[in-house]
């Protein structure tokens, strides 16, 4: 079993290491149909993140080795979402966001640390292409453009979008309040 373990191991790395070249120029554009959606996770070095829907259906995750925050980028279809985030904090958990055909959002979080309080940063660039794109290529200023993959098509099963650092990679959906 350890052997297996052992080959899986550098069969991953070998295919993370390969779709991390890809260049953050990929990001550039966005189908004219979708909306892009890009995450920035700090603290992730050496922790994997596991994308899912309400469901638990998996649409994306990834190991992150970079010492750079971890950076994603995935093109949804335009809508309401709900995005559910490992913060720690209540006040962050959960975040409704509107997409817009062609545009990029952007997210940033902080995960709680040394009793500081999550951090969560969102900004919806409408009708600002060039200046999101401004934005791609200061990441790669920053070192990213050997990290990056290229973006993720993504489309979550009741608009809900799960965002989970820690296994065994689920955040638990409150149930509504009892009727009264």
């Amino acid at each position: 079993m350890g052997k297996l373990l052992q080959a899986f191991g550098i069969w991953y790395f070998l295919w993370v290491a390969g779709v991390a070249a890809q260049s953050l120029d990929s990001w550039l554009t966005v189908p004219s149909n979708k909306s892009a959606l890009i995450v920035q996770i700090s603290d992730m070095k050496g922790r994997a993140l596991y994308v899912s829907d309400k469901s638990g259906s998996k649409l994306d995750g990834m190991l992150w080795e970079s010492d750079l925050p971890l950076l994603q980028q995935y093109y949804l279809p335009a809508g309401d979402y709900e995005l559910r985030l490992p913060t720690g904090d209540p006040a962050t958990e959960a975040i409704k966001l509107t997409l817009k055909p062609g545009t990029y959002s952007y997210l940033n979080i902080v995960p709680p640390k040394d009793e500081k309080p999550a951090m969560v940063e969102l900004t919806n660039w409408y009708g600002m292409i060039e200046a999101t794109q401004a934005k791609i290529r200061d990441f790669a200023n920053l070192g990213y453009e050997k990290e990056v993959r290229p973006p993720q098509d993504i489309n979550p099963k009741d608009n809900t979008i799960l965002f989970n650092t820690e296994p065994p990679f689920e955040i638990p959906i409150p149930k509504p309040p009892p009727p009264k």
